[in-house]
């Protein structure tokens, strides 16, 4: 049930535009302080509307985060852990909640990962995750234990993505407010440039295969799907709504290049892989201004709806609404602890470097230990990550004065060890719920497919011989 909090004036209608980029990191962004221009369109946005200079994701996974922007709920609670679990079918999403307020809702993906399989079209009135492409030759298709594995299931470029939301948008009513996702999986590996974009960053110019290049071609890589989120921008905004366009700007995870020995994302939960942009931007209601305390994807549902005036009767969300602090100087109160954790995986053991393909097969930094759980709070200028399985089972850092986290200051600083952890172990006695399956209605060839996007569980450790 929703109802009105804001007297009897009508709460306001804007379309709603919300992109998630898969796989960037905060700081690679230009409006975050990057020395490359990686993202001149989400600099514009932040430069008129709200940047939040330290957000986060739950977790550095895409199904989870996306879980957690969709359903305002922790991992712990939606249960989407790890990528191939699907949301319930109960939750609460925000596609679903926005349409019952009047909005046109419509999704569209760039990658199976968010698949409609998985529920995350639920709530949106379309939702286009067909990534094939009529007018170029099918890709291979190949066979992974008795089963055809189509070769056009994987994901799309920021374009393609872009054209088909246009094509809808084109088509929406001007008299009906629409909700718009799209999804840009550009940045995430093989990190292969198309051939018809030019070498903005001079990736060629580095050694061939060398971690340098392979930055420098994820730069360009956010530079594409930045550009796409240009022409949304231009086009949703030219729409007669006279509630304007409220548009939000995030990411699901970040990426290391090594920043701890490791290349992707997925098994660490440091800053380069949790830590990521966010940007509301609505001319109409909201003044420029820069948000410095933590905030999570789990703020983001809440927020909106009190942007809106909107208040969902009987609901308790995980995150908070931070629309009574968007403005200049107005930062007090934001300033709370952010709980992250690491993704479930089916046993422990050591999950190896990825093979990028496109580079035939080359490989970046060593294997990670996984060991049960990993979980981490960041409250005022500390970060606490705790694995109690694993050798190094307690790490602290001082973000502010180490912000590359290469100081582990844990045996330095018991008793704030010592405090933190308890308060890790009391939020996860809150969030306790009976765990679900790991991997209920995944088939083999979803599981393939979920590799074939670089997405790799640990080789189980072999028993000693006696």
């Amino acid at each position: 049930m929703l109802t009105l909090s804001c007297g009897n004036e009508p709460s306001p209608r804007p379309d709603i535009l919300l992109v998630t980029f898969d796989t960037l990191r905060a700081d690679h962004c230009s409006s975050y302080g990057y020395g490359r221009a990686t993202t001149p369109m989400l600099d514009l946005l932040a430069s008129q509307g709200v940047r939040f200079a330290t957000a986060y994701a739950p977790t550095a996974s895409t199904a989870p985060s996306h879980a957690t922007l969709f359903t305002g709920r922790d991992p712990l609670d939606h249960q989407v852990r790890r990528n191939g679990i699907p949301v319930a079918e109960e939750a609460r999403t925000l596609a679903e909640i926005l349409r019952g307020l009047g909005y046109r809702t419509a999704g569209f993906t760039s990658s199976f990962v968010v698949h409609s399989k998985f529920g995350f079209a639920q709530g949106f009135d379309l939702f286009d995750d067909d990534f094939s492409d009529p007018t170029k030759p099918p890709p291979r298709d190949f066979e992974w234990n008795g089963e055809v594995i189509p070769g056009n299931v994987f994901r799309r470029a920021a374009p393609e993505t872009t054209d088909r939301a246009l094509g809808w948008l084109d088509r929406a009513s001007e008299h009906q407010p629409v909700f718009l996702w799209l999804h840009y999986i550009d940045p995430h590996e093989p990190y292969t440039v198309p051939s018809h974009v030019s070498d903005v960053f001079d990736a060629e110019a580095f050694p061939e295969a060398s971690i340098e290049q392979i930055v420098a071609r994820y730069d360009t890589l956010i530079r594409v799907a930045d550009r796409q989120l240009g022409r949304l921008v231009d086009r949703a905004s030219a729409r007669t709504n006279p509630d304007g366009l409220l548009s939000i700007v995030t990411a699901d995870h970040g990426e290391a290049f090594l920043d701890h020995g490791w290349r992707s994302h997925g098994v660490q939960i440091y800053e380069e892989s949790v830590r990521i942009p966010l940007v509301i931007h609505w001319p109409q209601r909201i003044r420029p201004a820069v948000i410095e305390g933590p905030v999570s994807l789990l703020d983001i549902v809440p927020t909106l709806l009190g942007l809106l005036g909107i208040r969902e009767a009987n609901h308790d969300w995980a995150g908070r609404n931070l629309a009574n602090v968007l403005g200049p100087g107005r930062d007090d109160g934001v300033a709370q602890p952010v709980i992250f954790q690491r993704q479930t995986y089916e046993h422990d053991g050591l999950v190896e470097p990825i093979p990028l393909r496109d580079i035939g097969g080359k490989t970046f930094g060593g294997s990670v230990e996984v060991q049960g759980e990993m979980f981490a709070i960041r409250d005022g200028r500390w970060k606490y990550i705790e694995a109690l399985e694993e050798p190094l089972s307690r790490q602290l850092y001082d973000i502010e004065e180490d912000p590359r986290e290469s100081r582990n200051l844990a045996d330095e600083e018991p008793q704030l060890v010592q405090n933190l952890s308890q308060r890790l172990a009391n939020w996860r006695l809150q969030h306790a719920v009976p765990t679900a399956s790991k991997f209920p209605g995944v088939t083999a060839a979803d599981r393939e497919r979920l590799r074939a996007l670089g997405y790799v569980d640990p080789v189980p450790a072999q028993p000693e011989s006696p």
